[in-house]
């Protein structure tokens, strides 16, 4: 198993760099059993991800971090990203409208699209959003 901890501003432009150096990792790493579109997957759900705690959880307040834990081996990947915001419930978040030009709101229906596993809580250092993805290396996942 791989683990890896990175923490980073809440600023938009730290996001950039931690997805690419996530991606970069598992791409690099020779057991890593996945196709290029799980890695693309894992990338816009973790831009997501991330992106949802540095603008929501912390509203731009750039003197805040975002915690970002991920771990993986050859059958999961799974990533905790840790904000300290006032948290939500991840139940309550409706799925964006079909046909609706809106360009926000569309986040937590994506991660949820390409995850197996969402969830959301709070911890005692802050809230907790948790993404997961079985990998199977014959199903190309």
């Amino acid at each position: 198993m791989i683990q890896a901890l990175y923490t980073l501003p809440s600023q938009a432009r730290a996001v950039r760099a931690v997805t690419c150096s996530i991606t970069t990792l598992l791409r690099e790493w020779p057991e890593w059993p996945a196709s290029e579109q799980t890695l693309s997957d894992i990338d816009l759900a973790l831009t997501e991800a991330i992106t949802n705690a540095v603008e929501h959880a912390h509203r731009g307040n750039s003197g805040l971090t975002v915690r970002v834990e991920i771990s993986f081996d050859e059958a999961r990947f799974t990533a905790r990203i840790h904000d300290s915001g006032p948290g939500f419930d991840l139940s309550s978040i409706p799925e964006p409208v079909q046909g609706s030009l809106e360009e926000r709101g569309r986040g937590l229906f994506l991660i949820r699209k390409l995850m197996d596993r969402v969830s959301y809580g709070k911890e005692a250092d802050g809230n907790v959003l948790e993404i997961a993805l079985k990998l199977s290396s014959s199903s190309g996942r």
